[in-house]
């Protein structure tokens, strides 16, 4: 991370090993895709993020009394990682790509540059992605965190560079649409 932000870091199964072998030692990672020197307590913790851990801002603190993480790598898979950090006040977006998002806690932020914050790049950035998965990730995190302007924006990538051949491309536009319509309405409610 270019930018030193201060650990400890929660990170996601999936993203583990590829932190530990591109961070180490800088950053101990939380989780890998290695069972058994998690098999205790911690892996039963990650299982238990949405049950033991509900994804609401109570849940979280529950989580960070027990880990006291100050930023978080998660992959675009967990989308329910990404809302539960995204619902809590006490966390804020300081960067997000094709692959991940990462969080920081508040209480972080006067330690760090004003560029670790906020990073965000325009829908424009990924007018050539093509990969619906990709773009599907995209679009959430675009509506989750900028709103149905941006959302909108990654939609029409999706529509116009995803092949028309992918089986299930109109089904993704149709659930995009009926989810930006249901934006669009609670926004003209605010």
């Amino acid at each position: 991370m270019d930018n030193n932000l201060p650990g400890p870091m929660f990170n996601d199964y999936l993203s583990g090993a590829y932190l530990m072998w591109t961070m180490y030692p800088e950053y101990k990672v939380w989780i890998d895709s290695r069972h058994f020197p998690y098999r205790g307590q911690i892996f039963q913790d990650w299982q238990g993020i949405g049950s033991r851990y509900p994804i609401n801002p109570e849940g979280l603190s529950a989580f960070t009394d027990k880990y006291p993480v100050r930023i978080a790598l998660v992959h675009h898979n967990y989308q329910h990682i990404i809302t539960w950090f995204n619902r809590s006040p006490d966390w804020v977006l300081a960067y997000f790509d094709k692959a991940a998002v990462v969080m920081v806690h508040r209480d972080t932020i006067q330690e760090l540059p004003p560029s670790a914050i906020g990073a965000m790049s325009p829908p424009s950035h990924y007018k050539n992605v093509s990969n619906p998965i990709i773009l599907g990730y995209l679009f959430d995190v675009y509506q989750k965190f900028f709103g149905y302007q941006y959302a909108a924006e990654i939609r029409d990538h999706y529509e116009q560079n995803v092949a028309d051949r992918y089986w299930n491309k109109q089904n993704t536009l149709t659930n995009m649409d009926r989810f930006l319509a249901r934006m669009r309405q609670q926004e003209g409610r605010n």
